[in-house]
């Protein structure tokens, strides 16, 4: 019987933190914002009357960011002079 050599740990991938969700796989809330964005973007074609349906769905998912917590930069990332 032999001795196995102990096993070299994997390191995560680059650009992945611990704990966090692997690819392909978002919390309840990244799923819901993207569900909402891709809703908005399905429907934004269909225009029958006036104010169309879009237009409510976008206010509905501009609610859905600000009440889960949209992050804002305070400054712009472009220093352009």
């Amino acid at each position: 019987m032999s001795v196995a050599a102990p096993r070299a740990r994997r390191r995560p991938p680059i650009g992945r933190r611990r704990g966090a969700a692997p690819p392909g796989r978002g919390t309840l809330i990244d799923r819901l914002r993207l569900g909402s964005l891709w809703i908005v973007g399905a429907i934004s074609g269909f225009v029958l009357i006036e104010p169309a349906p879009y237009e409510f769905m976008i206010v509905l998912s501009a609610l859905l960011f600000v009440a889960t917590g949209l992050k804002l930069r305070a400054r712009p990332t472009c220093r352009c002079s």
